[in-house]
């Protein structure tokens, strides 16, 4: 009986002592709140056809839980240097987050990068300052600078990261996907709407690692950055693409989907998915023509057998590709996989190994962004 008592006595010290041990060798989560369900960045339900990937709720916005529980401080810089004056606020992530060494070395790198090509330009004086934006999917720590020289100019960078992981995550990592060739036909397009107010050269710079994209998401957007003047000569401050994250939509099809032919290897697929990309489709039995809507706009017509697109809208011209239009398989409309990208202004597509091919299309208003 005594011999009893004392084993549980044991336990009731000794398990306590274990949980204490426990906690204190397991990184643990600095917010203190459950792990949220993952949210896919392409969509709402109500608004994308039925068979493009969609997400059940959109992500919420935190109230800066870094800042309400003290895992970021700031710390105020003011040095000169090699005859630069430098001045700013400086944010810093306690190291007891769980990459937070990995997250204040980017911020250190973005910060001295700035301050490396202030000297570049024998600017006078350089001023950072930065803010945060929060999701339950990203946190982005928006670091802006401001170089007098000759010329005065202002920079943005952005240093983003898992709240659940803590991992470092670029643009491609933070949606799921590589989304740079469909930000590259928007662009494309805002060029072509006026040639006169954006740069041509810009679309290169999207993808050059000296111009790592800025961003950050908020509730229902994806927000790209732009330096001062990196869009366009007017463009006096930070520009932003605001891209609605519902008006971004990704497919996926499979070769059983899609027809190869025999004899160039080249990949015919059905016209009708493009209704699951946000385009409508007419078939005019008179003519034997193809009509492809966009928005309520004719965008395209085309005939079977005939290697001539119409292309309609600004700059409407005929274009022809490595195949015309063909009747395949119960007389159902297929066209060359590259109809997708080369004819269609806001569609991209990439083939993975096993031949699935997965597009990516933007179905909002490029005018309105």
């Amino acid at each position: 009986m005594i011999k009893s008592a004392t084993i549980a006595l044991m336990c009731l010290l000794v398990l306590p002592l274990h949980s204490y041990l426990y906690r204190s060798l397991i990184p643990m989560n600095p917010f203190n709140m459950p792990t949220p369900a993952f949210y896919h960045p392409w969509g709402t339900r109500d608004n994308l056809p039925i068979n493009a990937t969609q997400w059940d709720e959109p992500p919420f916005e935190l109230d800066s839980i870094f800042f309400n529980t003290g895992m970021i401080q700031s710390i105020e810089i003011t040095r000169r240097e090699e005859g630069l004056d430098i001045r700013g606020t400086m944010p810093v992530i306690d190291v007891t987050y769980t990459s937070g060494e990995i997250v204040n070395y980017q911020i250190e790198k973005t910060i001295a990068n700035f301050i490396n090509d202030a000297r570049r330009l024998r600017a006078r004086s350089i001023s950072f300052h930065y803010e945060i934006r929060e999701t339950n999917e990203l946190v982005s720590i928006i670091i802006h600078s401001s170089v007098t020289s000759v010329i005065s100019r202002a920079a943005v960078q952005t240093v983003n990261f898992s709240p659940r992981t803590g991992q470092i995550q670029n643009l491609t990592e933070a949606m799921g996907m590589d989304i740079y060739p469909l930000i590259d036909s928007i662009i494309a397009d805002m060029i072509r709407r006026n040639p006169e107010r954006y740069y041509a050269a810009l679309r290169s710079q999207l993808r050059t690692p000296t111009h790592l994209q800025a961003f950050y998401k908020d509730a229902f957007s994806l927000v790209l950055l732009f330096d001062e003047f990196q869009l366009s000569t007017a463009a006096g401050a930070i520009t932003s693409i605001r891209l609605p994250r519902n008006n971004i939509v990704t497919l996926t099809i499979t070769p059983d989907d899609y027809h190869v032919d025999g004899n160039y290897n080249l990949k015919m697929v059905p016209v009708r998915f493009l209704e699951q990309l946000g385009y409508e489709l007419q078939w005019d039995d008179f003519s034997q023509q193809a009509r492809i809507y966009r928005n309520e706009l004719l965008m395209v017509e085309m005939q079977p057998d005939e290697n001539a697109y119409h292309v309609h809208g600004a700059g409407a011209h005929v274009r022809s590709l490595e195949a015309a239009p063909a009747l395949l398989e119960d007389d159902r409309l297929f066209v060359p996989v590259t109809f997708f990208d080369q004819i269609l202004n806001l569609v991209t597509y990439s083939v993975d190994v096993y031949g699935n091919i997965t597009f990516l299309a933007f179905t909002g208003d490029p005018a309105q962004i």
